[in-house]
């Protein structure tokens, strides 16, 4: 992404299922209202709601930057599909969610991941999900926090943020951006890889976080395997880990090789 302020726009690059004439076609709609969010980079954007034989979904973004602050609001896009299946209409809406225990600053390049999801037939109902964060670019450098996003997606959205109170007796990841997060829901731990530190520096150490969701006994970073392994994945930020395992691929790295 450009780090040119004034090359960014604020809208939603929109692909058909069809296309034209088998050509690829991308259509960039402008945020309807008086309300959106602003140009930023380093942000996530999650689709949280497309039940079904429904035409209407919903994305949540958190976080980014615009290169001058970092930003901490969460947005809700709702895409509409009724109307014309090949131009849809989109609308933002911020989301305050409660701060029981605080809220995390602004940041970007933090690390995501799926705790929970249930989505009821009807979109109208809601879905209810939890999600992860880790680390990230601040204001006052890498991050070494974790935090959990969790509520429910209906007509009124309700949402609260939770800083994880992990036990680090036995260590804890370092502040770090571009790391990669992966969640079992099986054994309900993050699997947290790799990234980068304020002095640039790659990482390749592995850590697990146990009973991430909060269902199986005490949350607990553990060190799976230190920095600098030999027989590990080569060092690196912003890799991608496969949706049903944990399979690393790409990133800044010295190496295209997978794992």
């Amino acid at each position: 992404c450009s780090s040119a302020l004034d090359t960014l726009t604020v809208g939603f690059h929109f692909f058909p299922p069809s296309g034209t004439g088998g050509v690829v076609v991308w259509h960039q709609i402008p945020a309807q209202g008086q309300s959106y969010p602003a140009p930023r980079w380093g942000h996530v954007l999650l689709p949280m709601v497309h039940a079904p034989f429904s035409t209407v979904s919903r994305f949540l973004l958190f976080g980014g930057t615009n290169g001058q602050q970092f930003f901490n609001d969460v947005w809700l896009l709702t895409v509409d599909l009724s109307s014309c299946p090949d131009m849809p209409s989109v609308a933002w809406t911020q989301v305050n969610p409660a701060a029981v225990a605080g809220i995390p600053s602004g940041r970007a390049d933090f690390s995501t991941t799926v705790l929970s999801f249930f989505q009821p037939a009807s979109p109208l109902l809601g879905s209810t999900f939890k999600l992860f964060f880790f680390g990230g670019a601040t204001q006052q450098g890498p991050s070494d926090e974790a935090w959990i996003l969790f509520g429910s997606l209906g007509e009124a959205p309700a949402l609260e943020w939770k800083r994880v109170d992990a036990d680090v007796s036995a260590g804890a990841p370092g502040s770090r951006v571009g790391a990669t997060a992966f969640y079992n829901q099986g054994v309900d731990y993050v699997t947290l890889f790799g990234g980068r530190t304020a002095d640039g520096r790659l990482l390749n150490d592995l850590w697990f976080l146990t009973s991430a969701a909060g269902e199986n006994g005490p949350t607990k970073w553990c060190l799976g395997s230190p920095d600098g392994l030999p027989s590990a994945p080569p060092p690196r930020a912003y890799a991608h880990a496969d949706v049903y395992q944990f399979r690393i691929t790409g990133g800044d790295a010295d190496s295209e090789a997978r794992w």
